[in-house]
């Protein structure tokens, strides 16, 4: 009788799957009907695997699967932290909301974290109450204090599957390094044991950083390429879902004069007086505006 076994896919390379399960890390394959069925396991996929008791395994089945991002391909992300410095350089708001609106739609939960506050602590405070303000988790860093790091979010990271963003010159490496050193070593040296040649292209990779943190069920994702996202390449959600990645205009939905109400120019709209009134932040609302007419030109473009 073949035995069934609970694994949770960590990375894959040329039809080969690194797959941990409750007792050890093996490598297998995937069984031909996926193809069949149009599905495509991916790293954080949770699996089981069949054996012929022979030492020989395969993805025998795909659970259902909390989000999916395809670019870079990661599943079962729980949190996103977006990693965004207060200056050199400066961060660009409308990138940021642009992430924060993918990952709120995918039911992943962002954590913005401003970095090099050090430099300019004023910025850094206000940008922490802006997105606070939204409903988001926010938290400022000082490049001088590595400890602060580590204080305020491994509480965050400890038991769930995270994945890190950001743009170039933000820190975005040197956090995860200063948290966590050893993922780093470990990544590196997992990478170049999955390598195919000079040209692969390197995929996701899941890490259970549960030792790390003391917390278990602990992954952190490295995703090569995963930085702000372009919004023009990556289509996430229609134009009428967009006001639904949007938190803070939760409470003003529905209360409009007009019932098709777009929330860019129209009398009697709740959420333009909500800005007016401090309710909801202009830089907000106007990455509001700014992603939806991306969206009408893609559409019109299509």
């Amino acid at each position: 009788m073949p035995e069934i076994i609970k694994a949770r896919i960590l990375t894959c390379t040329g039809g080969l799957y690194l797959v941990e399960t409750p007792e050890e890390t093996i490598w297998c394959r995937a069984r031909g009907v996926f193809r069949n069925d149009g599905i495509t396991p991916v790293p954080g996929d949770y699996v089981t695997l069949k054996t012929d008791g022979k030492d020989s395994y395969s993805i025998n089945d795909v659970k259902k699967r909390k989000n999916l991002l395809l670019r870079p391909p990661v599943a079962n992300l729980d949190r996103l932290f977006v990693v965004c410095a207060v200056c050199d350089p400066m961060p660009s708001l409308l990138n940021t909301d642009k992430v924060l609106s993918a990952a709120v739609y995918n039911g992943i939960e962002p954590v913005l974290v401003f970095t090099k506050t050090d430099l300019d602590p004023g910025e850094g405070k206000k940008l922490c109450s802006v997105y606070q303000k939204a409903g988001f988790k926010a938290v400022c860093l000082s490049s001088l204090d590595p400890k602060d790091a580590s204080d305020k979010l491994i509480p965050l990271i400890g038991g769930f599957s995270s994945a890190f963003t950001g743009a170039s010159g933000v820190g975005k490496s040197s956090l995860i390094k200063a948290l966590f050193p050893q993922f780093v070593l470990e990544i590196g040296e997992l990478s170049r044991k999955i390598s195919r040649g000079k040209n692969t292209t390197r995929q996701s990779i899941f890490y259970n950083a549960s030792e790390l943190t003391g917390i278990p069920g602990t992954y952190l994702a490295d995703t090569p390429g995963f930085s702000m996202l372009d919004y023009s390449k990556f289509r996430f959600f229609d134009i009428d879902e967009l006001v639904f990645t949007f938190p803070e205009f939760a409470d003003f939905l529905g209360k409009c004069r007009y019932t098709k109400c777009s929330h860019t120019k129209e009398e009697g709209c709740e959420i333009l007086r909500a800005v007016s009134e401090g309710k909801i932040s202009p830089s907000r609302h106007e990455s509001y505006l700014r992603i939806r007419e991306e969206i009408s030109r893609f559409k019109k473009y299509k």
